[in-house]
C-alpha cells in the first residue's frame, strides 16, 4: 500500500441528549502528528476526522464520561428509543463509537480474543447493520464511506474497494468525497498490480478537474504522481513522462529563473518534484538517457527549468559512481544550450566529474571545450557581463594556464623537431589567449615569447620579448633578471629572424646616412640596459661577430677594444677571445691560413689544464670546419678533404669534428676515392653508431660495393640493411636486390637463403613472387637439390593456378614450364617400365604410368603457352610411338611354332598401330600450326617425323604461288 492510513480520535459530544459524551484529550497529539505526515500522498481523514460533527459537539462543565460507558449509555439508548430519527442518529453515533474504541484498542495493541477477526468488527457490523436498517437515509453515502475506512483499517481492503466501487455506481455525481473514493479505489488496484485499471480510476480524478477547471483537489496532484507510476509500470514511458511533466509543471514556478533548486521549494512540493524527476530519471535511463531527455523536452515545447532536470540526472547518476553517464548528461546539454546561464558552469562540472572519475584524458579534452566554447575567442566571453566574466573568469585561467603550461611541456618532450615546431606553435597560441584575456602572470608572459620562439615565429617573438624586457605599462610586476632574459631571448630571436644570423647591415638614409638595423640596436638597447649582466660581453662579441661576418672590419675591431676597456675586466680568457675575433676578422679579408695560426697561436698561449683551450681549440676547429666548406664550395675538394681531416687530428674532440668526419667520408667518395671513403665511413659509424648521420651509411657503402663490384661485400651489406628494415615494400626490394648480388657474388647458399626467405615472406606482388619462386627453382637445380627443385616448381604452378585474376602470360609461362618437368619424370617411368612376360600385368603397369604421362602432358598444354603447348604435344605423341614399339619389342611366349608366332605378331601389331595413329594425330596437330603463323623447334621435329612416317604425303616440296600475297 502506497500510504499508510492515520488514525485519529475525534471528540464527540452528544449535547442534546441527556448524556455528556466525549472522548479524551489524548487525540491532540495525534493529530498534530497526521498533519505533519508526508504531503506527497494527501492525508487520510481519520476515523476520529469522519466522525466529528461540530453541530453535536457542545461545551460542559460536567465531567467527560469515558468511552466505553458512551458505547454503553448509547447501547442503552437504542433499547428505550422508538422514535425513527432519533434511533438512526443514536445507531448512526453507536457505529461511530465503536469505530473509535476499535482505533483506541488497534493504537494501544489491545489482545483479541481468539474469535475476533480484528479490531474493527463491532463497527463494521453496527455499520452494516445501519445501512441494512435504514437504506433510504440522506446520509447513507457517509456511512458507507466510514463503513469503507472501517474495512481499510481492519485489513479487509478488498471490502473497502468493493464497497468504494459500490458507492461510485450508487452516487455517481460528485460528492466532496468523490476524488478521495477514487483515488483509494486506484490505490488499491496499483497494490493489486492491476496498473491499467488503478489508470482509469486516477484518470477519474483528474478528468474531474480538468472538466471543473479545477486542480485544488488534495488528491490531484497524487493521482498525477501515481497516474505517472502506473504508466511506468504499463511500460507506456510517454504517457508516465507526460504525467510527471504535469507535477513539474503544477509545482515549479511559474517564472522563470536561473537560481532554482529543489531544497528550495515549498515542502509541500520538493517531495513531488524529486520523486519526478527520479522516475523521469529511470525512464530516460532505459532509453538514451541524457539524448532522451533533451528530447522529451523539445517535444512538449521546453520548459525553463530544463537545466535543474539536467543537473539532477547528472548528479543522480555520480552519486552511482557513473562518471561517464554523469558528464555526458552535462554535455548533452551544453550543446543543444551552449549559451544558457548554466552552461559554463555544467561545462565546468564535466571536467569535475571526470576528474572524479579519474578520466584525466577526458578531463583534459572537456577543458579545451571549454576554452574554446567560453574563452575569448569563442561567442560568448565578449558578450558576457563583467560580473560574469569574474565568475567564470578564475576557471577559464586556471584552465587556460594549465593548458597552455601543458603543451608547452608537451613541446619540449617532443623528438620530433618539425612536430615540437607545431607543438610550441599551440602553446604559443594558448599563451596568447591568455594574454588577450587577463595578462597578469609574468611566468605565462615569458613562455608567451619562448613559444613564439621555439616556434619559429621570430618576428612575433621579438616583440614580446622586447616589451616584456623595455615595457613600462605592464600589468604585472617582472624581475630583473626575467627582464634580462628576455632581452637577450629577443636578441637570439633576432639572430634566428635573419639568414645564417648574420645582422643586417646598415643602410642608408635619404640623407645618406648609415642607420643600424633593428637588430643592432637591439643589442646595443641590451648592452647599455643591462650591462652588468654576465651576457651582455658575450651579446658584444656576438656583435663583433656579426660585423665581422657583414665584413665591417673596423667596427668589429671597435667592438673588441670595447671590450678590452669594458667597466670591468672581462678576463683573460675574454682577453684572448677578443684578440681570436681580429683573426677572425683576418679571416675574413681572405687571409684563411693565417686565421688558423692565429688560432694556434692563442693556443699556445694557454697552459695545457687551461679550461679555455676546448673553446679555443673549438674556434680553430670551426675555422677548419669553414675553411673546408669554402674549400669544397669551390670545389675544392681535396684540399676540403684534408682540411677537414686536421679538424680531426688537430681538434679531436671538437664539436664539429663529427661532421667533418661525415663530410670527409662524403667528399672522398665525391673523388672517387672509394677505398678511402669506405675507411672513413666505417670509422665514422663506429664512433657514431647511433647518431642520425650513421642511417644512411649503410646505403652508401652498399652502393660504394657496388661500384667497385664487391658483390660479396654489398650482398652483405644490402642483407644487413634488409634486416634493419621491419616487413614492407622497401624491405622486400632490399632482398630481391640482396639476392641477385649473392648470385653475382656466386654465393648459392646464400642466394638460396635470401630467394627462400623472400618467397616465404612476400606472396605480393604476384609477378615478383613468381619471379623468385622461378629463380630459387633455378638455384636449388644449379646444386643438384633435386627434391627441393621440384619443391620450388610445384609452388610455381599452384601459385599461378591460385592466381585467378591476377595470371599473366608469364606466370602462365613459368607454371607450363614447370609442369613440363613433372610430365617428363612421368616420362621417364613410363619409358622405363618394359613388356614383359605376362605381358598383361606388365602391360597394365604401362597402362597405368601411360595415363599418369599423358594428364601430366594435358596440365602443360592447358597452359596455352604456345611453345610448351608444341613441345608437350610432341612428346605426347612420341609417348604414344614409344607405347608401340614396346608392344612390337615386348617378349614372346616361349614354345610357340613358327605359325603362332606370326599370328602373336599380328595381334601385337593390332594393339600397337592404334598408338602410332594417335602418334601421327597428334603431330599433324602440330604440324597444322603452322597455317596460323607458329614455328618452332617441336613443329620442325613433328614435321620431321611425320616425313619419316609418311613419306608420301609429308616428304615432298611445296609450290607456293608467286601471286599469293598480292594485294587487290
Amino acid at each position: 500500500m502506497i500510504h499508510k492510513l492515520t488514525a485519529l480520535i475525534a471528540v464527540v459530544c452528544i449535547g442534546a441528549a441527556p448524556l455528556k459524551v466525549c472522548a479524551d484529550d489524548t487525540s491532540t497529539d495525534l493529530k498534530t502528528q497526521g498533519e505533519n505526515a508526508t504531503n506527497v500522498i494527501p492525508k487520510t481523514p481519520t476515523l476520529g476526522d469522519t466522525l466529528s460533527n461540530d453541530s453535536l459537539v457542545r461545551k460542559s462543565s460536567q465531567a467527560t464520561p469515558t468511552l466505553q460507558k458512551m458505547i454503553e449509555d448509547y447501547k442503552h439508548l437504542v433499547t428505550i428509543t422508538n422514535e425513527p430519527r432519533l434511533r438512526e442518529s443514536i445507531d448512526y453515533r453507536l457505529a461511530q463509537l465503536l469505530a473509535i474504541a476499535g482505533e483506541r484498542a488497534q493504537e494501544v495493541g489491545v489482545i483479541l480474543p481468539k474469535t475476533a477477526t480484528g479490531y474493527y468488527d463491532e463497527a463494521i457490523a453496527a455499520y452494516n447493520k445501519w445501512l441494512a436498517d435504514y437504506p433510504t437515509s440522506e446520509i447513507t453515502h457517509s456511512v458507507m464511506y466510514e463503513l469503507a475506512k472501517a474495512y481499510e483499517l481492519q485489513g479487509e481492503t478488498e471490502h473497502s474497494f468493493t464497497l468504494l466501487s459500490s458507492m461510485t455506481q450508487q452516487f455517481p455525481n460528485d460528492h466532496e468525497t468523490t476524488d478521495e473514493i477514487n483515488f483509494r479505489r486506484g490505490e488499491f488496484l496499483f497494490s493489486q498490480q492491476n496498473y491499467q485499471k488503478a489508470v482509469l480510476a486516477y484518470e477519474k480524478i483528474t478528468a474531474r478537474a480538468i472538466a471543473n477547471n479545477d486542480v485544488s483537489s488534495p488528491y490531484y496532484q497524487t493521482a498525477l504522481y501515481m497516474l505517472g507510476w502506473a504508466h511506468y509500470k504499463l511500460e507506456q514511458p510517454s504517457q508516465s513522462l507526460a504525467r510527471f511533466s504535469d507535477i513539474l509543471d503544477l509545482n515549479l514556478p511559474t517564472k522563470a529563473t536561473t537560481q532554482l533548486t529543489i531544497d528550495g521549494l515549498p515542502v509541500a512540493s520538493k517531495q513531488l518534484v524529486s520523486d519526478a524527476f527520479k522516475v523521469m530519471n529511470l525512464i530516460f535511463a532505459n532509453s538514451e538517457g541524457a539524448e532522451s531527455l533533451a528530447r522529451h523536452y523539445q517535444s512538449i515545447g521546453g520548459r525553463y527549468f530544463e537545466y535543474l532536470h539536467f543537473q539532477v540526472m547528472a548528479q543522480q547518476l555520480l552519486a552511482d559512481k557513473r562518471y561517464r553517464d554523469s558528464a555526458q548528461t552535462y554535455d548533452v546539454f551544453v550543446t543543444n544550450y551552449p549559451s544558457h546561464h548554466w552552461a559554463p558552469q555544467f561545462a565546468i562540472n564535466k571536467v569535475e566529474i571526470y576528474q572524479q572519475g579519474r578520466f584525466p584524458s577526458l578531463a583534459k579534452a572537456e577543458k579545451i571545450n571549454y576554452v574554446t566554447t567560453y574563452g575569448i575567442d569563442g561567442p560568448y566571453w565578449t558578450m558576457w557581463s563583467e560580473q560574469r566574466q569574474s565568475l567564470f573568469g578564475p576557471v577559464l585561467k586556471a584552465y587556460l594556464s594549465e593548458m597552455a603550461l601543458d603543451q608547452y611541456r608537451l613541446a619540449q618532450d617532443s623528438e620530433d623537431p618539425t612536430q615540437q615546431v607545431t607543438e610550441f606553435a599551440q602553446a604559443a597560441s594558448l599563451l596568447l589567449q591568455y594574454e588577450r584575456t587577463f595578462n597578469d602572470d609574468a611566468q605565462l608572459a615569458f613562455l608567451f615569447g619562448d613559444s613564439l620562439y621555439a616556434s619559429r615565429q621570430w618576428r612575433r617573438a621579438i616583440d614580446v620579448y622586447n616589451y616584456f624586457a623595455y615595457g613600462v605599462d605592464q600589468s604585472f610586476g617582472r624581475e630583473r633578471s626575467k627582464r634580462a632574459d628576455a632581452a637577450y631571448s629577443g636578441i637570439l630571436a633576432f639572430n634566428q629572424l635573419n639568414a645564417d644570423a648574420i645582422m643586417p647591415q646598415p643602410i642608408a638614409n635619404e640623407a645618406g646616412v648609415k642607420e643600424l638595423s633593428a637588430q643592432e640596436l637591439n643589442v646595443l638597447q641590451f648592452t647599455q640596459s643591462f650591462a652588468d649582466d654576465a651576457r651582455a660581453v658575450d651579446v658584444l662579441f656576438d656583435l663583433m661577430g656579426h660585423r665581422y661576418a657583414q665584413a665591417r672590419y673596423d667596427d668589429a675591431i671597435s667592438t673588441v677594444d670595447g671590450l678590452i676597456a669594458w667597466s670591468s675586466p672581462i678576463g683573460e680568457a675574454r682577453t684572448i677571445d677578443a684578440k681570436l675575433i681580429k683573426s677572425h676578422s683576418v679571416y675574413n679579408q681572405g687571409k684563411y691560413q693565417r686565421a688558423i695560426s692565429e688560432y694556434e697561436h692563442v693556443l699556445t698561449l694557454l697552459s695545457q689544464d687551461d679550461d679555455r683551450r676546448t673553446v679555443i681549440a673549438n674556434n680553430l676547429a670551426a675555422s677548419l670546419f669553414n675553411r673546408a666548406e669554402q674549400l669544397a664550395s669551390n670545389n675544392q675538394l681535396d684540399a676540403a678533404v684534408s682540411t677537414y681531416l686536421q679538424v680531426l687530428s688537430k681538434t679531436p674532440d671538437s664539436p664539429v669534428r663529427k661532421l667533418a668526419h661525415f663530410n670527409a667520408a662524403q667528399y672522398l667518395y665525391k673523388l672517387g676515392r672509394l677505398e678511402k671513403s669506405v675507411t672513413q665511413l666505417l670509422a665514422f659509424k663506429s664512433r657514431y653508431p647511433s647518431d642520425e648521420l650513421s642511417q644512411n651509411i649503410d646505403m652508401q657503402l652498399a652502393s660504394i660495393y657496388e661500384q667497385q663490384q664487391d658483390w660479396d661485400k654489398a650482398a652483405t651489406q644490402r642483407l644487413s640493411i634488409a634486416n634493419s628494415m621491419k616487413e614492407s615494400d622497401a624491405q622486400q626490394q632490399a632482398l630481391y636486390l640482396t639476392a641477385s648480388f649473392f648470385d653475382r657474388a656466386g654465393d648459392n647458399k646464400n642466394a638460396i637463403l635470401t630467394l627462400r626467405r623472400h618467397a616465404n615472406t612476400y606472396t605480393q606482388p604476384f609477378n615478383r613472387h613468381m619471379e623468385v619462386m622461378e629463380q630459387l627453382s633455378q638455384k636449388y637445380l644449379v646444386v643438384d637439390e633435386q627434391r627441393k627443385y621440384r619443391f620450388w616448381l610445384r609452388k610455381i604452378i599452384k601459385a599461378h593456378d591460385n592466381a585467378n585474376a591476377e595470371q599473366t602470360a608469364r606466370s602462365s609461362f613459368l607454371a607450363a614450364k614447370s609442369a613440363l618437368v613433372f610430365a617428363r619424370d612421368a616420362k621417364i617411368k613410363f619409358d622405363k617400365i618394359k613388356l614383359t612376360l605376362p605381358l598383361k600385368r606388365s602391360l597394365d603397369r604401362k597402362k597405368e604410368s601411360l595415363e599418369k604421362t599423358l594428364t601430366a602432358y594435358k596440365k602443360v598444354s592447358d597452359y596455352r603457352v604456345a611453345s610448351f603447348s608444341t613441345q608437350s604435344t610432341y612428346e605426347t605423341a612420341q609417348v604414344y610411338r614409344q607405347l608401340a614399339s614396346d608392344l612390337m619389342s615386348s617378349q614372346r611366349p616361349k614354345g610357340l611354332d613358327e605359325l603362332a608366332l606370326e599370328q602373336y605378331d599380328i595381334l601385337l601389331e593390332e594393339q600397337a598401330y592404334p598408338f602410332e595413329d594417335q602418334a601421327i594425330a597428334l603431330l599433324e596437330a602440330n604440324a597444322t600450326l603452322t597455317s596460323q603463323g607458329l614455328y618452332d623447334q617441336w613443329i620442325e621435329q613433328s614435321l620431321a617425323t611425320l616425313r619419316q612416317l609418311l613419306p608420301g604425303r609429308y616428304n615432298k616440296l611445296e609450290t607456293i604461288a608467286g601471286d599469293a600475297d598480292v594485294i587487290y
